[in-house]
């Protein structure tokens, strides 16, 4: 069975390369998030603590509609059913100021690479990242 593994040949001088490189890369932020997911005939719901190292920063909640990947159509749909989840009141960004064309994503059907480019944004727009 052929191993996915690259073995490189190099000089000595790679390793005390490698080294110094390593005293220059550290880590800034971790940011995790933690919670459940929820799947029903239409919908995903997952909803989670953020986490940025130890301290708690807030609840996201990402909300799939299923038969449906253009955002524009659900966006209405979407924070009817936000409004029935949170309290009054509550901070709500329902994909508010995205634009996909920045990352040439396409502006009109959704994939796991617009969820991702969302989280991005929004950890940018909330100075977490």
């Amino acid at each position: 069975m052929a191993s996915n593994r690259i073995v490189v040949e190099t000089e000595p001088e790679m390793e005390s390369i490698l080294v110094r490189l390593k005293n220059l890369w550290t880590p800034r932020q971790t940011a995790r998030i933690e919670g459940y997911s929820y799947e029903g005939d239409d919908w995903i719901i997952r909803t989670g603590n953020l986490m940025v190292g130890t301290s708690y920063k807030g609840l996201i909640i990402e909300i799939n509609y299923l038969p449906c990947s253009n955002p524009e159509q659900t966006r209405e749909l979407m924070r009817e059913l936000l409004g029935m989840i949170l309290p009054a009141g509550a901070q709500v960004d329902a994909n508010g100021g995205v634009d996909y064309r920045r990352a040439s994503l396409d502006p009109v059907c959704m994939t796991d690479r617009h969820t991702a480019y969302q989280y991005v944004h929004l950890f940018t727009q909330s100075s977490l990242l």
